[in-house]
């Protein structure tokens, strides 16, 4: 039997994966400081909680990430979720209900009326779309920097 998918292609495919995963949590970081909703942090997910400043920080204004997002990576993974509002709705809920709230994933699929497989199965999707849409707005030149680029080390530089 002829494998359709090479190594090669899984572990880029892996990496594109990770690539979006990192990029949707420092939004999902960077979104709760500019959210006009009030975000209570209490409900979001323990990576996105991990990445939250230090008091200092806080009162410095500094917007820190794990993942180390500036404002324009951020903002550019907002103007995709955005987009997906009218597109692809199912997409915003799945990344609002996988990097702002806790809990196991089958929790999380259960509230969107999935099983977990499923759920996985729409995470990835939704993270190679998004891994597409900044790769394609970094090509068409849409957005300030490039895919390939290394995050910033402070988002306030």
């Amino acid at each position: 039997m002829k494998h359709r998918w090479s190594e090669e292609d899984s572990a880029e495919h892996k990496e594109r994966i990770a690539y979006a995963d990192m990029r949707i949590e420092g939004w999902a970081r960077w979104s709760g400081y500019s959210d006009s909703e009030g975000l209570d942090f209490s409900g979001q997910s323990s990576v996105v909680n991990a990445m939250m400043p230090s008091e200092e920080e806080q009162q410095a204004g500094a917007r820190h990430c794990a993942s180390e997002c500036s404002d324009d990576e951020a903002m550019q993974v907002d103007a995709v979720i955005c987009r997906w509002k009218v597109t692809d709705p199912r997409y915003v809920k799945i990344v609002h209900k996988e990097y702002r709230t806790s809990g196991p994933s089958e929790k999380k699929a259960r509230e969107l009326g999935m099983n977990r497989n499923e759920y996985r199965r729409q995470l990835d999707l939704m993270r190679m779309e998004m891994y597409r849409a900044l790769d394609s707005g970094a090509r068409k030149n849409k957005f300030a920097g490039t895919l390939g680029a290394q995050p910033a080390k402070n988002a306030r530089d």
